[in-house]
């Protein structure tokens, strides 16, 4: 018995272990990318937050139960008032720098996951794949010690002037797990024909609201290079397992793997906007970074791996609560797999659990290619004088560029996702997608409105699909389609 134990805990040492130094940087990384998002979220917080905004209380719980999240819930629920929606996001970015500073750190790190979390919910439809990834993240931190090092709470507790000990626990192991599961199970959901027959990212670069221009020349590289590019992408999801788990030379592999992922992630992030899930990816490898890293390039005593301790959460809440995750986490990723096959299995319960505990999680990160690039005309018109009613509540110049047009990630966001809602309904009419759309145009029509002495008379929201081309043989036109009307 006690051979077994040395060897599960060389085992779980060898795979499991992190550096509280690491995970200290996880910590400054994970509050950086909040507090950027914020401070891009507060100047469209009306926009998307507020009662005058796309999703005003009387639509957000229709919006909540249509797409699945019944049991979420939000504390932007109390009140959509401006006021109260701006001070919490305040509250939100306070907190954050707590985190950042590793003040009370498992306290501000739960605050900010409840905040996340109601954040996320108070508007999913401008939520990303990076948004799930960052709440995972914290989720998982809660039970780590990320504040043991470079922090406030290291200096008034004098851990600073301590030997820094791996952590190795049902957490650690869970944090990184949940990394590995978002690529796996991504790349299971691209085995598809698009991603087997080379054309995904193709495809992906003639998706105009968010190609950037760098995108646009990669979209015109030669095709086979584009297809080896997006065989490798499936293949290194595919892989991850073996990347951060391999049989031998643990940390060079690791090493390695975390070298292309960041690659890959900064090449995402230079051609396309999809929000923060780039900039996530990147810092969630930041755990990875083993002790001997830090060791060359940090005075003081150098950390014996073999006084690493197999650690168990002391608290039996603790120790419960990462189990019952770590569970949780591989069902519904599994489940994901197939909803329809494992219905009869508790697979809607246990997406219910996971909204009520803030845990719920799917990954597929353009499983399926599009089919179609929109983009959207706000045609107002006066007594006198016709208007872009979008650019103009963004005081923007209208452009001819889609990516241009939409300004931000969030509106590329909340377009696209209309849109994808609005496919999936094929030939019938979804009364809560439908007043959606409305609410979208009569919030232009009112800004508009407010500031202008010629009113708006009538107004139209155009979505104009025009088809991604792969193949030459492809006979689609562009649809140009009425989305709502006004009055």
């Amino acid at each position: 018995m006690n051979e077994f134990l040395l060897r599960f805990q060389k085992f779980a040492v060898k795979y499991f272990a992190l550096d509280v130094r690491s995970l200290a940087v996880l910590r400054i990384g994970l509050a950086l990318i909040m507090l950027g998002q914020l401070a891009t979220y507060v100047p469209l917080a009306n926009d998307f937050f507020g009662e005058n905004g796309v999703l005003p209380a009387e639509l957000h719980r229709e919006v909540l139960d249509q797409l699945g999240f019944e049991s979420a819930w939000t504390l932007y629920s109390i009140s959509d008032k401006m006021g109260f929606v701006t001070g919490l996001m305040l509250f939100h970015m306070v907190m954050a720098m707590w985190l950042l500073l590793g003040f009370f750190t498992r306290i501000s790190t739960f605050v900010c996951l409840v905040l996340l979390w109601s954040l996320q919910m108070r508007n999913p439809l401008i939520t990303t794949g990076g948004d799930v990834l960052l709440r995972c993240m914290l989720a998982w931190s809660i039970f780590l010690p990320l504040g043991k090092a470079f922090s406030i709470d290291s200096r008034i507790d004098g851990l600073h002037l301590k030997d820094p000990q791996p952590v190795v626990s049902i957490a650690s192991a869970g944090l990184m797990l949940q990394i590995v599961f978002m690529y796996f199970f991504a790349g299971f959901a691209k085995l598809n024909s698009s991603w087997l027959s080379g054309d995904a990212i193709q495809a992906a670069m003639q998706l105009d609201m968010y190609v950037k221009p760098l995108g646009v020349w990669v979209g015109d590289l030669p095709s086979l290079v584009l297809k080896l590019a997006t065989w490798g992408v499936l293949i290194l999801e595919l892989a991850i397992p073996l990347l951060v788990f391999p049989p031998r030379y643990v940390y060079f592999v690791r090493g390695m793997a975390a070298g292309i992922f960041v690659l890959l992630h900064l090449g995402i992030w230079l051609t396309m906007s999809i929000g923060i899930f780039s900039v996530t990816g990147m810092v969630a490898w930041l755990a990875f970074i083993p002790a001997q890293t830090w060791e060359t390039s940090t005075q003081g005593a150098q950390t014996d791996w073999r006084r690493t301790n197999l650690r168990f959460e002391n608290l039996l809440f603790a120790r419960i609560m990462t189990i019952a995750m770590l569970a949780f986490m591989i069902s519904i990723n599994v489940m994901n797999v197939r909803p329809s096959f494992f219905a009869s299995f508790g697979h809607r319960g246990l997406h219910s659990l996971g909204c009520g505990t803030m845990f719920v999680q799917e990954f597929k990160m353009f499983a399926q290619p599009p089919s179609w690039s929109p983009s959207f005309v706000y045609s107002g018109k006066t007594d006198t004088r016709s208007a872009d009613l979008f650019a103009t509540a963004r005081r923007i110049q209208p452009s001819k560029s889609v990516y241009k047009q939409m300004v931000s990630q969030p509106w590329r966001r909340y377009h696209w996702f209309l849109l994808e809602w609005d496919l999936n309904q094929g030939d019938r009419v979804d009364p809560v997608l439908e007043a959606l759309k409305i609410r979208l145009l009569q919030m232009h029509v009112q800004i508009w409105n407010d500031s202008h002495s010629d009113r708006i008379v009538v107004a139209r929201l155009i979505c104009n699909q025009n088809p991604i081309f792969i193949q030459s043989t492809d006979t689609r036109t562009i649809q140009e389609r009425v989305w709502a009307i006004w009055p």
